[in-house]
């Protein structure tokens, strides 16, 4: 079922309207706070990360931007299974005024501090290195490298959000 059904039923009295998390409504209000707006623009189910399309899980793929008095970013965000609610082949535009719990998904989980060299990232987020073979061993490094490029990429895109590029102590506290 799309958002627009779902609030249709809504509007109708069919459906019970979902509570809202109190994590969701406090990184809402952090947002609020300095001037943030995070809006989906469409929702696909999709392979996101490398290792979905070999486990075969599809999982909701948003395209999301992010507004604040200091400029705006747009990229994909890859709900975690679990929350994931599509169907395979199924794509949903959202209107400007639709609104779906994703503040505290996409706050928790941006990333929001430097990552600094690449042998930093590695040590920080326990990469391993055993390989079978010399292609299995290369693979795995460009792998890790793409990885440390995006993150350092999404780092400098939401950091330049916030005045002076600095994220305020209250956004980095949401996880």
């Amino acid at each position: 079922m799309t958002v627009r059904e779902q609030n249709k039923e809504l509007a109708r009295g069919q459906a019970k309207e979902p509570k809202m998390k109190d994590y969701e409504k406090e990184a809402r209000e952090v947002a609020k706070k300095y001037g943030i707006e995070i809006r989906p623009l469409k929702k696909e189910y999709d392979f996101y990360f490398d290792d979905d399309k070999k486990n075969g899980q599809r999982r909701d793929v948003y395209t999301i931007l992010i507004t604040s008095p200091y400029g705006d970013y747009t990229f994909t965000f890859g709900e975690s299974l679990n929350k994931s609610t599509g169907k395979t082949g199924e794509t949903i535009f959202f209107d400007k005024d639709e609104e779906i719990e994703l503040y505290y998904s996409i706050l928790a989980s941006v990333q929001k501090y430097e990552v600094g060299t690449i042998d930093d990232f590695i040590a920080d987020f326990g990469y391993d290195f055993s390989c079978n073979s010399y292609e299995e061993a290369k693979e795995k490094i460009s792998s890790i490298q793409k990885t440390y490029n995006a993150v350092k990429e999404e780092y400098k895109n939401f950091s330049s959000l916030f005045k002076n590029d600095i994220i305020p102590d209250d956004i980095l506290e949401i996880c």
